[in-house]
């Protein structure tokens, strides 16, 4: 029974420090607004906002894993965490018609284009963001001509403001969406979860046989 529940709360552990980490990238975008401090130690506007949108797409799009790792967990599949996926809990007799498995579906369907971008980043190194490309332009533009237009600074900071804006906004309500899944998710798990604590109590108390 204990060895049951530690490797749930493992599991679960995980998906949710996940999710913390995703709540965190809205605060940090955030922080920009503090802009000197961090500009004094050679860091730009779009540089620190890619670094932060780029460690929020690969974090949103893996939360899937966690989240399977936590319903063999949950199932007792006896599935490795390492080898464990959506395919194999499909063709698994105790999942494959269960809410719990719906969910994960779903969910997978949801972040799909967030997986595409992810894709993009971690296997061709581009970061496709046409709004973001623009600030990065007028930074190097206003950081390395002497004579350029002042209304390109006056740009500059109207569209960073905006952007940052209408990012935060964005992770914010993904973040939710998120949060929301993973609650169902929970609730598909508790009966399977409480059935399996109570099955495991009551072998625990039956004689050994000799």
């Amino acid at each position: 029974k204990d060895e049951y529940v530690r490797e749930v709360f493992t599991s679960s552990t995980n998906m949710l420090l996940t999710l913390e980490f995703l709540h965190f990238v809205p605060k940090l975008i955030d922080v920009f607004k503090q802009k000197k401090s961090i500009e004094a130690k050679g860091i730009s506007l779009p540089q620190f906002l890619q670094f932060h949108i780029e460690s929020y797409i690969i974090k949103a799009s893996t939360i899937l894993d966690p989240m399977i790792i936590l319903a063999a967990s949950v199932y007792r599949l006896g599935i490795s965490p390492r080898k464990c996926n959506l395919e194999l809990l499909s063709d698994n007799y105790f999942m494959k018609n269960s809410k719990a498995l719906t969910l994960l579906k779903n969910y997978n369907k949801q972040i799909s284009e967030i997986k595409h971008h992810r894709n993009l980043i971690v296997h061709h190194g581009n970061f496709n963001d046409k709004d973001l490309n623009e600030i990065y332009g007028l930074y190097i533009v206003t950081s390395q001509d002497e004579e350029y237009n002042p209304i390109f600074d006056i740009h500059k900071r109207n569209l960073s403001e905006n952007y940052i804006l209408l990012k935060i906004e964005e992770l914010k309500k993904r973040n939710t969406e998120i949060e929301t899944s993973i609650l169902n998710l929970q609730k598909a798990f508790k009966p399977i979860f409480d059935e399996k604590l109570k099955t495991n109590f009551f072998s625990a108390m039956c004689p050994k046989q000799h």
